[in-house]
């Protein structure tokens, strides 16, 4: 089963996505924020295959986060999503990282995580 880690301050949105994912198949674990997302990420035995970030995290901007996780563990795969087109068209330059822009359409975003966890 894949597991995807997923980190969100609001909890609405949290558990929305939660929902959607899990009604998906996926198995789907929780945080809400870059903390707690690395420390979940290093207790756990096996990895999640995605870790899905919000650009507006607890005690962190997204972009920041992006940018640890990839420094703490490059071989992770990361959605990052964010209300700012700019950075979709960036991708921070990382073969490991997809952006995609708020709001997202459910089927693309459904359709992101597969091509993600496929690969």
């Amino acid at each position: 089963m894949v597991t995807i880690l997923l980190a969100e301050k609001d909890s609405e949105i949290r558990n929305l996505l939660k929902k959607l994912l899990k009604r998906e198949g996926y198995n789907v674990l929780e945080v809400r924020d870059i903390k707690d997302a690395l420390e979940q990420y290093k207790k756990l035995k096996d990895k999640p295959d995605l870790i899905i970030l919000s650009s507006h995290l607890q005690k962190r901007n997204g972009i920041g986060a992006v940018k640890e996780l990839l420094l703490k563990i490059p071989q992770c795969n990361i959605l990052y999503m964010t209300g700012d087109p700019r950075i979709e068209k960036q991708q921070l330059l990382h073969e490991n990282l997809k952006v995609k822009t708020k709001p997202v359409k459910t089927s693309d975003l459904l359709t992101t995580i597969q091509e993600i966890v496929q690969a």
